[in-house]
């Protein structure tokens, strides 16, 4: 790292001298920590496995979205009223896997038909 603030004052050869001391420093911490077997610093590990996270999150959204669209069209010719149902297919349209507590919640919605 260049802090060039720091350094305007500073001549040529104590710019050099103090990058050298930083390196120098820098190299002995390493050192050292492979010395006493410390584990390295494993930030890009841990990205990767946020992004992973979320893609397997995002992946099982768009299915259990997917998944409740179709119970909500099959649910058309089931028990409740024209509203109910078409509440439903909104719901299941726009947030996906969260129309199943509609769908849990409303008694009247998606029963079988009393024939």
């Amino acid at each position: 790292m260049v802090f060039l603030d720091l350094r305007k004052g500073l001549s040529k050869e104590e710019q050099e001298e103090i990058e050298k001391f930083r390196k120098e420093q820098n190299q002995d911490l390493v050192n050292l920590g492979k010395k006493l077997n410390l584990p390295m610093p494993k930030k890009l590990n841990f990205e990767l496995r946020t992004i992973f996270f979320f893609f397997i999150f995002i992946l099982i959204w768009i299915l259990l979205g997917i998944c409740a669209f179709i119970t909500s069209l099959v649910c058309i010719g089931k028990s409740g009223d024209i509203n109910d149902k078409t509440l439903g297919i909104i719901i299941a349209s726009m947030l996906g896997p969260l129309y199943f507590i509609y769908l849990g919640y409303n008694n009247k919605y998606c029963r079988k038909k009393n024939i």
